[in-house]
């Protein structure tokens, strides 16, 4: 059933309905080597980026017979970030974003994953890409205010914070963004959040970061995933329009931006503010290739 679900999801992806043949192969060996090997595998990944990846990481397994497993938020950041930009990884997992962002783009990158296995994961793709200087790692929850937190363990990308005592956990340290720009005097121009239903929290220890315009794009995770906590998330989107950001899907093939109609968002969105500026950057940016195809 797993099978057939990957290879529904692979046919469908804007990559690899583009390059069947290639990404089926490339698929089909990937079962096989994993069947095989007993040991992480380096696999190529986007221009001369490479990353380590082991049976079983959901998200990046999918960069493997996709070429980007988040097609339009990766390729947005791929056509957005510059190499003088800040971009900060909430919920880094293994690093996808950030060497998309640092290795790719050339950017530097705030990276928060609070899992201490995650984070080992995370540190040898960073020391393999060669970005330890264009990388600050922080082996943190994120959150509204600094302190510790129960978090779970061993459900690769859907680790989460825990509040009650019936889930196996661990204790970690949170910070709040806001904390983070002022201590690091860094203001990031893109910020992606995908913390498992903990983006309320994330948001509201962020709320002198939101008011400062040198952040135009903010990429947000919302998947219904807040109810475990208690959160409505049409509040987060309420609070990000609040804050003069406006809601938007991004066609990667032509460079497009499109308003969100929908009332109720599912899955991630992207929220911009100064939303010319922001086609400018789009429109004027190089073009990458993932599995042959170009975008």
């Amino acid at each position: 059933m797993q099978l057939y679900k990957n290879l529904k999801y692979l046919l469908r992806h804007p990559i690899g309905s583009r390059s069947k043949l290639k990404s089926l192969a490339i698929f089909l060996r990937w079962q096989v080597a994993q069947k095989i090997l007993k040991r992480p595998v380096l696999m190529p990944f986007i221009g001369d980026s490479t990353f380590l990846v082991s049976k079983g990481m959901t998200g990046a397994t999918g960069n493997i017979y996709s070429g980007l497993h988040e097609f339009e938020e990766m390729a947005f950041l791929l056509h957005f970030l510059k190499k003088e930009d800040v971009f900060f990884d909430v919920g880094a997992n293994v690093g996808s974003y950030t060497i998309l962002a640092s290795k790719v783009i050339g950017a530097l990158t705030c990276s928060f994953e609070p899992s201490p296995s995650t984070f080992k994961h995370l540190e040898n793709n960073i020391f393999l890409n060669r970005i330890q200087k264009k990388t600050l790692l922080f082996n943190q929850g994120v959150g509204a205010e600094k302190g510790s937190m129960q978090f779970s363990m061993n459900q690769d990308t859907i680790n989460h914070i825990v509040l009650n005592s019936q889930e196996e956990a661990i204790p970690i340290e949170i910070n709040t963004l806001d904390h983070c720009v002022a201590e690091q005097k860094l203001v990031p121009k893109l910020i992606k959040i995908d913390v498992e239903g903990f983006e309320t929290e994330v948001i509201r220890g962020s709320s002198s970061l939101l008011k400062n315009h040198q952040l135009q794009a903010v990429i947000m995770e919302l998947n219904g995933s807040g109810g475990r906590y208690g959160f409505d998330e049409d509040a987060i989107h309420q609070k990000m329009i609040a804050e003069d950001f406006e809601a938007y899907h991004y066609s990667p093939f032509d460079r497009k931006l499109n308003p969100r109609k929908e009332r109720s968002f599912h899955g991630n969105t992207i929220y911009l503010r100064e939303v010319d500026i922001v086609k400018k950057r789009l429109e004027n940016a190089p073009y990458f290739e993932a599995l042959g195809v170009r975008f």
